[in-house]
């Protein structure tokens, strides 16, 4: 089953990403220092702004080249094939471009690195539609594949270098090696499995409709990376670099337990488009409840968790030099929560020809955070820029697209909140208070054991008075089919009383 191969493979490049992560912060830190590590967190801030070249054509390619394959209509494939070719060509020279800009007006701190790390991201756009056209085949596995040797080899370079005393310039060549490798090997992969064939006779009509798409897609993608990044640039401006790097821990921890949720809701984004394609309007109803009642149950416990026992963490990872991080960690573990209670309301709206609304949410959690952001660091320095956080991901983010994904599918909020999110929620607070009055954890091992024993506890306790007939009739239907096929099933109607 091909969407269960993608969702495990997700995960296990989330966890092979994870784990690197764990390993070397404390390792580069180590060989960086403080202010060094702070540098090299701007640096890599300021790398997002090349990221935003791809301009949203990478979740337009994946929609439409979904939809032509569920309609099995080869030709029309083929020319979105050529568009999206030939734009990916335009938009390789412009993220070149804008890196030598940047460079050449001399905007980071160190040029040579940002240089190296553009030049990344610029081979990494210019592969984007060979990727996103093994996604729309349903083989987001083999790209997933192909991240886990890369990150894996990125690891044992970035320790390699950095052993040999190479400093901050070594962790941006092992960067550089393992993006580029990754990027470059989806190419004949793609070309040979996901039949890459391009007909450039419509270019213009078919990049038009594509780009009408992706003008939404460019303004979720900027505001998130606005979201994601601005924090440590604004922090260098209005306290210190030591300020940053304490800061990008807390960060960094709350962006790995936010992509861990995130990667069931990716794997389930061919599905989305091929079920739009075939205009099953109770399957997508179905896919909204209950693919975000799953989520739920494993992200409450799991991000409740993290808030409790973020001081813990912090210590036991990184040392003492790091725990003023823990206060903006709880707070980035609680909007982390919203924030993945809308993932699937998310990609029904955007994959349902409304990305204007992800667009919208994303735009105005974007400004609310700046300007939060820009108020709370100056009066609670760096738990302010997390208390903005919090804030945006409650009142832009969550609120519109879970309001707009009802309002499509037909279910009513009411309802989507009592079958998506109360349940898991209500299964999380008995633990997560065991959590809070526990012992402080003393090693890993024991956190570790823990976190696995009350959440584990948490999602017996859905199983046993939560899951009932149609849960099991929902998964079930999902391990029976392939995407293709449950695509074209009959779901039952979910209640929409309003």
């Amino acid at each position: 089953m091909i969407w269960l191969k993608n969702i495990v493979s997700n995960y296990l490049r989330f966890f092979a990403s994870l784990a690197s992560m764990a390993v070397l912060t404390p390792i580069i830190i180590q060989h960086l220092g403080v202010e060094s590590y702070g540098t090299w967190v701007i640096v890599y801030a300021l790398i997002g702004i090349v990221s935003l070249s791809d301009l949203g054509f990478a979740t337009a390619a994946i929609k439409f080249l979904a939809e032509a394959q569920s309609n099995n209509n080869e030709l029309v494939r083929n020319k979105i094939t050529g568009a999206l070719v030939f734009v990916y060509a335009i938009l390789t020279l412009f993220c070149f471009s804008l890196v030598l800009l940047i460079y050449t007006l001399e905007l980071t701190p160190r040029g040579d690195i940002f240089l190296l790390l553009g030049t990344a991201s610029t081979i990494v756009i210019g592969t984007s539609v060979h990727r996103a056209a093994l996604i729309a085949n349903g083989q987001q596995y083999l790209v997933n594949w192909i991240a886990i040797v890369g990150t894996l080899l990125q690891a044992f370079l970035t320790y390699k270098l950095l052993q040999q005393g190479w400093g901050i310039e070594g962790v941006a060549m092992s960067h550089f090696v393992g993006t580029s490798l990754q990027a470059l090997c989806c190419v004949p992969i793609a070309n040979r499995l996901a039949r890459m064939t391009t007909d450039f006779s419509k270019v213009r009509e078919y990049g038009r409709h594509i780009a009408k798409f992706s003008c939404w897609a460019l303004i979720a993608n900027t505001s998130v990376m606005i979201i994601l990044r601005v924090d440590p640039l604004l922090i260098e401006r209005l306290a210190s670099l030591e300020a940053v790097a304490i800061f990008a821990i807390a960060l960094k921890i709350a962006e790995q337990a936010l992509l861990l949720n995130k990667q069931f809701s990716n794997a389930l984004l061919p599905l989305v488009s091929k079920i739009q394609g075939d205009a099953q309007e109770n399957a997508r109803a179905e896919l909204l409840v209950y693919s975000t009642r799953y989520l739920i149950v494993f992200a409450a416990p799991f991000l409740g968790l993290l808030a409790i026992n973020a001081e813990d963490l912090i210590l036991l990872w990184v040392g003492a030099d790091f725990v003023g991080a823990s206060d903006s960690l709880s707070l980035l573990a609680i909007a982390a929560l919203f924030s993945t209670m809308q993932f699937n309301a998310a990609n029904i709206n955007g994959m349902s020809g409304h990305p204007h609304w992800v667009g919208l949410s994303m735009l105005l959690s974007a400004i609310v955070k700046i300007g939060l952001s820009l108020y709370f660091i100056s009066m609670y320095g760096i738990v302010g820029a997390a208390m903005g956080t919090l804030i945006s991901s409650i009142t832009c983010e969550f609120t519109i697209n879970v309001y707009k994904s009802c309002r499509i599918t037909g279910v009513s909020l009411v309802s989507f909140l009592r079958r998506s999110l109360l349940p898991g929620i209500f299964c999380a607070i008995p633990w997560l208070y065991l959590a809070s009055v526990d012992e402080v954890s003393t090693t890993f091992s024991d956190l570790f054991v823990m976190n696995c024993l009350y959440g584990s506890a948490a999602v017996l306790l859905f199983v046993c008075f939560f899951l009932d007939h149609d849960d099991r009739y929902f998964f079930g239907k999902l391990l029976r089919n392939s995407e293709s096929r449950y695509a074209k099933t009959n779901p039952k109607t979910l209640p929409t009383t309003r």
